[in-house]
């Protein structure tokens, strides 16, 4: 990549995140061994992810008001600040101080996200180098699955929950040093009246410009229906069919979430050798068609009897699903990413990560509905039926935009 400035960015993000994923993979076994409690533990999950999904459009407005070198530079000192606190207070007994610290934090996060992608729209120039910021943000969040529950699992082990968070507070710490180096020309503070009223005005405007611009609001509906169907699918599919009807080791069960991950190694690569012979659109549509077929053909092997390598079979075509997925994401964050103005990019990111993960709780639910009532390969061939859908409906967004 040549643009310093956007793998300066890129490299803070991924410092931060390897951090918070590191913590997360620690909490998660803090609190289960504290409390012997899955109940806790999905709480726990729950705190973390509904601040995004509640206060990111909210968040997307200040990010478009304010300085965004600035704002990620207050947000890593106050992710420094939460943890160092909670550190120095916590022992054992008080989850209360832990929940609050995931809660506090996931607070900053909703507003990090869209001031981080806001700052890659304005830092890269064109469509070619925001393909490639998010070619490299595929490839280090891939890195990051892997080594990141390791690193955490380990850490805890050996010095306990405490060193965990010191690491993570170390991570924002050197995200900043980076975020810093990042030229202020960039940064354009917007000169107008910060208001009650008008940020009320500022909201609904992001709104409106989603809604206006018909190929964004086309292309994001799209996605958050196939993020309500494709994600509780493989979240609650995979642990149903390796357990329930392949009656797998916990050994093997694991090795389809590390097939997943190897397999996204590989997407970015790919897209970077295929995006100049096919448009963005084209890839969407083309990713779609192939991952219709591949989740079909899932259903198909879930169902077999009495053949011994369906579990194979199984993990090599969730193989194929996540290199094709890789494949696709990328493309879906470079077609929208190019669809926004600098101007509205925290708003609408905001407004963009609620419509993507807000509805994914619910789909989990009903997915795992679907598990209990239904025969195993049906959920997967609606899921597929889903995939054809939203083929339907992306291309006549297309034709509605082109007349």
């Amino acid at each position: 990549m040549k643009n310093k400035q956007l793998l300066y960015l890129i490299s803070s993000d991924f410092i931060s995140s390897v951090g918070s994923s590191i913590q997360a993979a620690a909490l998660a076994i803090y609190i289960l061994d504290m409390t012997k409690s899955s109940q806790l533990f999905s709480l726990m999950l729950a705190s973390a992810i509904l601040p995004r999904v509640i206060f990111g459009p909210f968040f997307g407005v200040l990010t478009d008001w304010f300085n965004k070198k600035k704002i990620l530079l207050l947000l890593n000192v106050l992710n420094f600040s939460v943890i160092c606190l909670v550190t120095i207070f916590l022992d054992k007994s008080n989850l209360v101080l832990l929940f609050a610290m995931v809660i506090c934090l996931g607070l900053l996060a909703a507003c990090y996200s869209p001031a981080s992608a806001g700052t890659i729209k304005l830092i890269a120039s064109g469509e070619q180098e925001l393909s490639q910021a998010y070619t490299v943000m595929s490839f280090t969040d891939s890195i990051q699955a892997v080594v990141a529950p390791l690193i955490g699992a380990s850490v805890y082990s050996l010095m306990g929950i405490k060193t965990v968070l010191l690491c993570n507070g170390l991570s924002f710490i050197l995200s900043n040093i980076l975020i810093y180096l990042l030229k202020n020309d960039y940064f354009k503070q917007v000169s107008q009246t910060k208001t009650l009223k008008q940020f009320g005005s500022d909201f609904v405007k992001g709104f409106q410009y989603m809604k206006g611009n018909q190929l964004l609001w086309h292309t994001a509906i799209c996605v958050m229906i196939l993020n309500f169907f494709s994600i509780p699918l493989f979240s609650v599919g995979n642990g149903v069919v390796a357990k329930l009807i392949f009656k797998v080791s916990n050994t093997q069960f694991s090795l389809i979430e590390s097939v997943g991950i190897v397999a996204a190694f590989f997407s970015p690569f790919i897209f970077s050798l295929i995006k100049a012979k096919f448009s963005l659109a084209r890839l969407f549509i083309l990713s779609m068609q192939i991952l219709a077929s591949l989740v079909l053909i899932l259903g198909i092997i879930s169902g077999l009897n009495g053949y011994d390598y369906r579990y194979a079979l199984y993990l090599g075509f969730i193989f194929c699903v996540s290199f094709v997925e890789g494949i696709l994401n990328i493309a879906i964050m470079t077609l929208l990413q190019t669809k926004i103005e600098a101007q509205f990019s925290g708003r609408v990111n905001g407004i963009l990560t609620t419509m993507f993960i807000g509805l994914v709780p619910v789909g989990q639910v009903i997915y795992g509905y679907l598990f209990t009532v239904l025969p195993v390969q049906v959920p997967f061939v609606i899921t597929s039926l889903v995939y054809v859908g939203v083929i339907y409906l992306y291309k006549k967004g297309l034709k509605a935009v082109s007349n």
